[in-house]
């Protein structure tokens, strides 16, 4: 029986899709294959290489992937799907060291292609019987995903952007709006609780838009069901817009016993003028305002965001703008982006592109006062018993990592690894200055 593995880049979507992309090959009968002294694509008849685009370096990263499967395993059948794959389809570019692109959107015509072309099966002829995709599976382009060695599961439910933010190239990879229906959504956090997760993480390229596509309640009404149908002890946002974020999805969160106290919020610059350039749709003023009421209704809540420097044409001043506004946010962490030109994007073909010196330079400094803020967070629990999802045994033994529910990773001591994936009352002391990571004891 042939094997495959996959190589996964990018978000937390495309780890949904890589997931629905694995069951779906292991339920025609393939076999995957496991890693070997760091091989990870040992023995592999099939290689599925799953594509970011966000950024050049996400572009670098995948095409040296690419060559060193090629270069490991030149008998391989390899397949390159995911955004990349999405683009290149699109502008009718070739990716010369892949056998197939295929399109991501389409999953079923996705695994008749990759049969059809597998060792023993006829690239026109129908696929023998016993690789067959089997007819529940067919019903659904995306089989419902476990997620081995995780605590937390992640649940795709929602695909597509169409907000054309100037620097933003997933509305040309990822152009049609998909969600997935309530139902089954309740359901797949069940059927998670069922097999012993304690936190599902909700993911999607534009959660906001969940329902848009079906004219269904959107991501509140969502939400609203979860809290009254579910059994799993956290669910959490992976991302969503500050303007998105609405007065009920804040009240219900505040008194959710499921929803997690955590907050992804896209910023990207704290000065007007760039905003506007990037075309976001709010104002710093706005962004500040409204995590200011979130924080009168969840004075716990912890708010993380996306900050992105060297924007074409952004200044010294605008920097230090936008330097200024991440402080005074006061953030649980920050991510920093580099801005990288996307062909086919409107900023691309914008004048008075901030050299590189001066990108890293600013990064360098926008991640040293991210890394203070979130200290700054961090110290406001010393002393203070918070609930922790134990995740990971630490190397020293008898202790163990894991996450609050406001998203702060905690070292815990004094636990042994039968402790593992469970919700426990953890009392915080301090914090290690060089990791971050907060120190804690079981209650």
């Amino acid at each position: 029986m042939p094997s495959f593995s996959i190589l996964t880049f990018g978000c937390k979507v495309n780890q949904c899709d890589s997931q629905a992309i694995r069951e779906t090959l292991t339920a025609w009968g393939l076999d995957e294959a496991h890693s070997q002294q760091g091989n990870i694509v040992h023995d592999a008849d099939l290689v599925v290489i799953n594509t970011c685009t966000v950024t050049s370096a996400a572009d670098a990263k995948f095409r040296k992937a690419l060559r060193r499967v090629k270069r490991e395993k030149p008998g391989a059948l390899i397949a390159v799907t995911g955004c990349y794959a999405n683009r290149a389809l699109s502008l009718g570019t070739q990716i010369p060291e892949a056998d197939i692109i295929l399109d991501g959107h389409d999953l079923s015509s996705f695994f008749h292609v990759l049969m059809a072309r597998l060792p023993g099966q006829s690239e026109t002829g129908p696929l023998t019987p016993s690789l067959r995709l089997p007819d529940e599976a067919m019903q659904s382009s995306r089989p419902q995903s476990y997620f081995a060695n995780h605590t937390r599961a992640f649940l795709k439910i929602q695909d597509g952007c169409d907000s054309f933010c100037t620097y933003c190239v997933v509305p040309l990879a990822r152009p049609t709006l998909w969600s997935e229906h309530s139902d089954k959504v309740t359901a797949s956090i069940n059927s998670f609780s069922a097999a012993g997760y304690k936190e599902v993480v909700l993911t999607g390229i534009h959660l906001g838009f969940f329902g848009r596509d079906s004219g269904s309640a959107g991501i509140q009404g969502l939400l609203n069901r979860i809290e009254q149908e579910c059994r799993i002890e956290r669910v959490r946002l992976s991302s969503i817009e500050v303007n998105e974020v609405t007065d009920h999805i804040v009240e219900l969160m505040a008194r959710s016993s499921k929803l997690c106290h955590h907050l992804h919020l896209p910023l990207q610059s704290g000065d007007d003028e760039v905003l506007r350039r990037m075309g976001r749709k709010y104002s710093s003023g706005f962004f500040a305002q409204r995590v200011e009421q979130i924080r009168a209704e969840i004075p716990d809540i912890g708010i993380t965001a996306d900050v992105m420097v060297g924007f074409p044409g952004e200044t010294d001043s605008q920097f230090k703008r936008t330097c200024q506004f991440v402080s005074d946010m006061g953030f649980t962490k920050i991510h920093v982006f580099r801005y990288s030109p996307r062909p086919g994007t409107e900023a691309a073909d914008m004048d008075e592109a901030v050299s590189p010196r001066i990108i890293s330079e600013r990064a360098k400094e926008l991640i040293g006062i991210g890394e203070r803020t979130a200290r700054s967070f961090k110290a406001r629990f010393f002393g203070k018993s918070v609930s922790v999802l134990t995740e990971t045994p630490a190397d020293s033994g008898q202790a163990c990592f894991g996450l609050t529910s406001n998203y702060m990773k905690v070292k815990v001591s004094g636990v042994s690894d039968t402790c593992m994936n469970r919700i426990i009352s953890v009392r915080l002391h301090t914090v290690d200055e060089h990791t971050g990571i907060l120190q804690g004891c079981p209650m």
